[in-house]
């Protein structure tokens, strides 16, 4: 017995019966009276909260996952949660305009203007017009998220211990269907951006996409990793969290290509172009 208690220890050397233990991510204490409430990792402990951060039991892995690939995933859980708030804010947004609007139907359009101000009236019609033109678009964008967010399919997908599932595919499915909506729902937020006068980015890659690519690199599809990733940049979206961003993502497809092909290709990122060093080919 004392044997297996002793296999169970962390790095730490904390055994998950021992009485002193702490949470690695928010370092609240952890006694033996929390047992049932605390987490083993690879290399440390979480407490409950921290755990329905990262997503409940189900996203976690005892043997695999360790502080720093928890954390991450904590990470990538607000970011989808902002992402449903902030979709969920500008429905409420346009909500709120139409339930104003509908109140002083009765008024003139000079009357509109003297009530609300002239910045925010010219502001509202904007919205207003925006979002009704954009409607089918956000909307489905909006569902598409809030399903990736709540099923945890990726965390379900890379998982199992065949990578090829119908977590992974579903997920791809998914991705594949953001997308496509891509560049309406950059179109809606550069125009909302304009009209709420808003400084913002739209360089930066969605964190579903870059799972996607993921899996997709685990299922060795590296010339579909090429497509998605040109196809960001045709958009000009270059960023996605790492040193080299979407640019890094195509020289590394590119590689792994080519040690399973035994081929030459070679990623030119200032042509934008994939040719073979030896024939002159270029990857379609």
């Amino acid at each position: 017995m004392f044997g297996l208690l002793q296999k169970n220890k962390n790095k730490d050397g904390i055994g998950y019966f021992d009485n002193k233990a702490s949470c690695s991510i928010c370092n609240k204490d952890l006694s033996l009276k929390t047992l049932r409430c605390r987490f083993q990792l690879a290399d440390g402990w979480l407490c409950i909260d921290c755990i329905k951060l990262a997503g409940g039991v189900s996203n976690l892995n005892r043997k695999k996952d360790t502080i720093e690939i928890v954390k991450e995933k904590i990470k990538n859980i607000q970011k989808e949660k902002n992402k449903v708030k902030s979709i969920n804010q500008n429905s409420i947004q346009y909500q709120n305009i139409e339930q104003e609007t509908n109140k002083i139907k009765s008024i003139t359009e000079e009357q509109k203007r003297e009530i609300l101000g002239e910045e925010r009236y010219k502001r509202d019609i904007g919205l207003r017009g925006l979002n009704a033109e954009y409607k089918k678009y956000t909307d489905k964008q909006f569902k598409i998220h809030e399903e990736l967010m709540y099923s945890n399919l990726y965390s379900k997908a890379i998982n199992q211990k065949n990578i090829f599932n119908k977590y992974s595919d579903k997920y791809i499915e998914l991705c594949n269907q953001l997308l496509q909506l891509l560049p309406k729902t950059l179109e809606y937020d550069k125009k909302e951006a304009k009209i709420s006068k808003l400084e913002r980015s739209f360089d930066y890659c969605d964190s579903n996409i870059v799972n996607m690519i993921r899996l997709l690199e685990k299922q060795e599809k590296y010339n579909e990793i090429i497509n998605v990733c040109n196809y960001l940049l045709s958009l000009e979206i270059t960023e996605d969290g790492t040193k080299k961003g979407i640019k890094g993502r195509i020289e590394k497809a590119v590689n792994k290509f080519n040690e399973k092909n035994n081929t030459n290709y070679k990623y030119y990122s200032d042509k934008d172009l994939i040719i073979d060093d030896n024939t002159g080919e270029v990857m379609e």
